[in-house]
């Protein structure tokens, strides 16, 4: 009795140690039951034993297998605001576009559509648009979320329809209120060693996942509106090819030079 005395009075006034970044724990109501913890209950009568040698590398998640983590969510979401910063300060909020020129025939007569002066934006208006998708595992991060662009405009200074010689010339803007890419990002690290020393981020998708809710509006149409609907659908042909892919390039090299800077491990680590 008293041996088990002495035991708890230790226990009871040891203080926690922190010593060359190794974290100690002095809490002895966990030691009162080694039950919980599947090793050998008398190493627990030493209230400075040391926790697993990886714990205090783990990083700051609160994700499991296919749940949200507001830790993850909030960290991408500082990501995406960096890579709003760059598109901005790169003077790429706004992409050149290629021009579109297409023949038609209405009524048996050849018409032809041209517009030029093109341009996509805004391309700094990314946020995420849904929930984030975090698969945590022991040594590695896998996270899937989708983006897209607040204000997504297609713009043509100029256009005219030919048809018979005659026709309206005016601008072009297609306004996409529903639009999003899929992004998929692996962040890998070496347990032993601990997230900010071993962190590899791998951008390994980021693709046009829809372009819907079209809105067209386009001037000086006149007694030619029944143009509307066909330039609508080279638009969108446009939309969905030349411009998908360079919508898609612009944001993977800014998304990817701002998880390469380094931040992405560092803020997944303290939250």
């Amino acid at each position: 009795m008293k041996l088990h005395y002495m035991l708890l009075t230790f226990m009871l006034t040891s203080a926690a140690c922190r010593v060359r970044g190794t974290v100690y724990t002095n809490n002895w109501l966990r030691y009162l039951n080694p039950l919980n913890y599947g090793t050998s209950w008398f190493q627990y009568l030493n209230p400075f034993h040391k926790t697993s040698p990886t714990q205090h590398h783990r990083p700051n998640l609160t994700a499991s297998s296919g749940n949200t983590s507001k830790n993850v969510d909030k960290v991408f979401d500082y990501m995406l605001g960096k890579v709003r910063t760059l598109l901005v300060n790169a003077g790429q909020r706004t992409i050149s576009i290629p021009d579109i020129s297409e023949p038609f025939q209405k009524l048996g007569i050849q018409g032809q559509f041209r517009s030029w002066n093109g341009s996509f934006e805004d391309l700094s208006t990314i946020y995420r648009t849904g929930d984030i998708q975090a698969d945590v595992r022991p040594a590695s991060l896998r996270v899937r979320f989708s983006v897209g662009l607040k204000d997504a405009l297609l713009r043509y200074e100029n256009y005219h329809i030919r048809f018979l010689n005659v026709g309206p010339d005016g601008r072009l803007a297609m306004k996409i209120c529903d639009n999003s890419l899929n992004v998929d990002v692996t962040v890998s690290y070496n347990p032993k060693v601990g997230i900010s020393r071993s962190c590899k981020v791998k951008l390994n998708r980021i693709r046009l996942d829809k372009f819907d809710g079209v809105q067209v509006d386009m001037t000086g149409l006149g007694p030619f509106n029944w143009g509307l609907n066909m330039v609508s659908r080279w638009a969108l042909g446009a939309l969905q090819t030349d411009i998908k892919d360079k919508f898609e390039s612009v944001i993977k090299s800014n998304l990817q030079s701002v998880l390469d800077y380094g931040d992405l491990c560092r803020k997944l680590r303290t939250g």
